[in-house]
């Protein structure tokens, strides 16, 4: 029982890493720090005994480390690139901007990306009685989940033959696909044409299967996964597929528990939250002579990822560390120190290795306004702060004020999790 073990003296950290089937029922993965301070007395030997029995009265095993290239050196990783989750070559900003137009009486709904309004009512020309007000779109637009705010501006006040109502989605950065009306009482079409440098991106579907796997292909490798396999063991193995961490890809449905279902199945959604870029996966049956699966993606629903990158100018989301020769797995700015120190520790090269991670940041142009008992800070008027578009600006990701990292809540202002 892993969780029953105690470090004396220089060991300070014991944690399982693999047991049982996975190392055949008998092998346990230790990995300790060294102590604060070596009291003056310098140390030649790091050593580690252990034994079967809880008295420890049998034949104790030991292994030990007196490398001195291991005992001493202390080395840091900085990347070379500005940000590892941006390109450094950032682009300018610029919100969607659809038109909305009344074409003749009636009533009729819009949807996008795949969620649907309620019924608006457009009333002849120059009329108000029973007719939607702009006010009243805009209320219903931001009220889907898949639009969020919006500015919504017309001439009229109502919708009325004629009207022409300038929508701008604030919320949903990039080029995004045109609301869809219901019917021909009203047409849209893109004025402006969104651009962002981040977007993140979900791919959704639904699986009809009654037996066998189902294949997940991406860059000619390939992941086969059990048709009724539960959705977090999906997960991993698009986490192996993919070569990236926890968190950095997750599958999800609002009602269903496994993958495929063998009648009317419900959407799954794979977000790609540290996978960056307009990223192609394939879903198909698997090649068992009997896999049945049927894969229909919903593209209203998915997302295009984008990520504004030059492969030839800046690092991108992923970095290796590598000691005498030998590489971890490709990590990114979101692995914490625990999951590059088992990385590391994978490594032939090295045994135990302590990592502590800092956080980096850039400065940002401008001023902010903070206000006693509110949690968020706000860009002072006349300044133009940016932090959407930061090269920190993913969500969950931290910005410094003063001498506190503040947790990025949206592209508004800044979230204080902590006081300033």
């Amino acid at each position: 029982n892993s969780s029953a073990l105690t470090g004396e003296g220089a060991v300070v950290f014991t944690k399982e890493i693999t047991k049982g089937s996975n190392a055949v029922g008998d092998l346990l993965w230790l990995s300790f720090d060294p102590p604060a301070t070596d009291n003056g007395s310098p140390i030649t030997k790091y050593q580690v005994r252990w034994d079967t029995s809880d008295k420890f009265t049998a034949n104790p095993a030991d292994v030990f480390i007196s490398d001195a290239d291991k005992l001493y050196r202390t080395q840091r990783i900085t990347t070379s690139a500005s940000s590892l989750a941006w390109s450094n070559n950032m682009i300018r900003s610029v919100d969607e901007i659809q038109k909305l137009k009344i074409l003749t009486t009636g009533t009729f709904s819009l949807s996008f990306r795949g969620m649907n309004t309620g019924t608006f009512t457009a009333v002849a020309a120059g009329t108000t009685a029973g007719a939607t007000t702009i006010a009243g779109l805009e209320t219903a637009l931001e009220a889907l989940t898949s639009v969020g705010s919006v500015d919504v501006s017309s001439v009229k006040t109502v919708l009325e033959v004629g009207a022409e109502v300038l929508i701008t989605f604030t919320a949903q950065p990039g080029d995004l696909p045109p609301l869809k009306p219901s019917n021909n009482v009203a047409s849209v079409e893109e004025t402006q044409a969104g651009r962002t440098n981040f977007r993140k991106e979900v791919v959704v579907f639904s699986c009809t299967a009654t037996q066998d796997t189902v294949r997940f292909t991406y860059n000619g490798e390939h992941a086969d996964v059990d048709f009724n396999a539960a959705l977090d063991t999906v997960e991993t193995s698009l986490l192996t597929l993919f070569g990236v961490e926890a968190e950095s890809i997750s599958v999800t449905s609002a009602t269903q528990l496994v993958l495929c279902k063998s009648a009317t199945p419900a959407d799954i959604k794979i977000v790609f939250d540290r996978v960056y870029g307009d990223i192609t996966l394939s879903i198909d049956k698997g090649v068992d002579a009997g896999a049945d699966a049927v894969i229909v993606f919903n593209t209203d629903a998915s997302i295009d990822g984008v990520y504004n990158d030059d492969p030839a100018l800046t690092m991108s989301g992923t970095f290796q560390v590598g000691y005498q020769g030998l590489y971890t797995r490709p990590l990114n700015a979101e692995s914490s120190a625990d999951q590059l120190r088992y990385a590391l520790e994978d490594l032939d090269s090295i045994q135990t290795v302590s990592v502590t991670r800092e956080l980096s940041y850039q400065p940002l142009l401008g001023k902010i306004d903070v206000t006693e008992g509110e949690i968020f800070v706000t860009c002072s008027t006349g300044e133009t702060c940016n932090f959407y578009s930061a090269a920190y600006g993913l969500p969950g990701y931290k910005i410094r004020i003063a001498e506190d990292w503040i947790n990025r809540h949206c592209c508004h202002g800044v979230r204080m999790d902590e006081g300033i």
